[in-house]
């Protein structure tokens, strides 16, 4: 397998870090791999080093003002989450679509990242989208006595941190990567509207693209996910009106596990059990 740091354009220019890893035989697809908010792309290497063994090419990126594409200083840094969707992920997948013409695309996708493929306009090109944890995030929805962690996060850190220091230090409360203001704002306005992104399509969020999409969406998450749950997971499938949509919970009991979480999916620990799950189901999308 070859793995080399690339820099690609996102659709306003702005250069995104990203890794690129490539099987030696036998390239049988492309993934483009979006991160959870506050994650850099590291943190999911191994598993993307997994899908490269298993004949794919991966592209894992950080989203501007994360990891490798932070710049020195966050304080004043213009970014919003949504820009996320709308020019970082796009940007990637017209990197994929030049560089691999002939094969087919697929995204695999943790948490925001699965949520934002609505705000691409290339997804036309998608053979297929994996999600894991992927979901709706308003507060409420959440299972008590965690609800009321993201609720203080959103009502009273960001709104109070930001104005401080200019961005948001997440870091200090073990949420991921500092955030830029305007990403953490957003998220924060998304995640206390009961209608979630649906209040914001054609306000804030100008151009949306769910109801286009029609390549298959395979949706994955954990029975102990505070975030991703039975609720919350069918809520941002039902946004892909158009498509093929279809979930699996991912039992305790049959990864004999005592937590998975929003984040175990990725543990090496379970590469055995789960990491074949996402690509034995792309391989379903290649084999029709």
């Amino acid at each position: 397998m070859k793995q080399r740091d690339v820099t690609i354009a996102a659709t306003d220019g702005f250069e995104l870090a990203a890794l690129h890893l490539e099987p030696e035989t036998d390239l049988r697809g492309v993934i483009q791999f979006h991160s959870g908010t506050g994650v850099k792309k590291e943190f999911y290497l191994k598993f993307a080093k997994y899908m490269a063994e298993r004949g794919f090419a991966v592209i894992l990126f950080d989203y501007r003002g994360i990891g490798g594409s932070r710049p020195k200083s966050l304080r004043g840094f213009e970014a919003q989450l949504r820009h996320w969707g709308e020019r970082d992920m796009v940007g990637v997948l017209e990197w994929i679509k030049t560089s691999y013409p002939q094969l087919p695309k697929f995204i695999v996708a943790h948490s925001m990242g699965g949520q934002l493929i609505g705000l691409m306009k290339n997804h036309d090109v998608l053979r297929g989208v994996v999600t894991i944890a992927a979901s709706t995030g308003y507060w409420r929805t959440f299972p008590r006595p965690y609800r009321y962690l993201p609720a203080f996060i959103w009502y009273v850190y960001i709104p109070i941190v930001s104005r401080i220091f200019g961005f948001v230090p997440a870091k200090r409360l073990q949420l991921g990567e500092d955030l830029p203001t305007g990403v953490a704002r957003e998220w924060a306005d998304w995640c206390t509207n009961r209608n979630y992104l649906r209040s914001f399509f054609g306000v804030t969020i100008e151009e949306q693209f769910f109801a286009d999409i029609r390549a298959p969406v395979k949706a994955f998450y954990a029975e102990d996910d505070t975030i991703a749950t039975e609720r919350t997971v069918p809520e941002i499938l039902e946004y892909f009106e158009n498509a093929q949509v279809s979930s699996e919970k991912i039992r305790l009991s049959d990864v004999s596990a005592k937590a998975i979480g929003h984040f175990g999916f990725f543990s090496r620990k379970f590469g055995r059990q789960l990491w074949p799950k996402p690509i034995d189901w792309i391989e379903t999308q290649l084999a029709e």
